[in-house]
């Protein structure tokens, strides 16, 4: 007897509880906030907003000034050496299906080169010889020798 009482005393108790809390809201889970998917085109702009201010597309993984940026950079430049290990020169979309931030389409990657993206960045044990090619290179492209805040060249230099 005593068992049931307590039981039914409790059990009572969630029963009120719960027809308190009907039609209210439930609180939000404390785990990660919806972000918007973020768009091709925004990131481009953003992309070449950032050429503009530091004269490449070198744009660090851990960019500061915009965390986003420097992911997508970092995700495009790996989605587009998966697709070239498979043979693949640029992802097809079906009608109606999915086009992802990453998705490299034939009108994106033309975008992408256009701006001049730089696909392979160099290794960090890249070899002196190869480094000042790319200085070199760099100056007959652009006309200028680059800054030292311009990505792994600049930090070369």
């Amino acid at each position: 007897p005593f068992l049931e009482e307590v039981l039914s005393t409790v059990l009572s108790r969630l029963v009120a509880a719960r027809a308190d809390l009907a039609g209210k809201p439930r609180r939000r889970s404390r785990r990660r906030s919806y972000r918007p998917a973020l768009d091709f085109d925004e990131l481009l702009g953003r992309l070449v907003r950032y050429k503009e201010e530091h004269g490449d597309c070198l744009v660090p993984r851990q960019y500061k000034e915009d965390p986003p940026l420097g992911n997508w950079v970092c995700n495009i430049r790996y989605r587009e050496t998966i697709l070239r290990r498979q043979g693949i020169e640029v992802e097809e979309v079906p009608p109606g299906g999915k086009v992802l931030a990453k998705t490299l389409t034939a009108e994106r990657l033309e975008k992408l080169n256009s701006i001049g993206f730089v696909w392979k960045v160099a290794e960090p044990g890249m070899p002196w010889e190869d480094r000042f090619r790319d200085c070199v290179d760099y100056y007959e492209r652009e006309g200028r020798w680059p800054s030292q805040s311009m990505g792994q060249l600049g930090e070369w230099v």
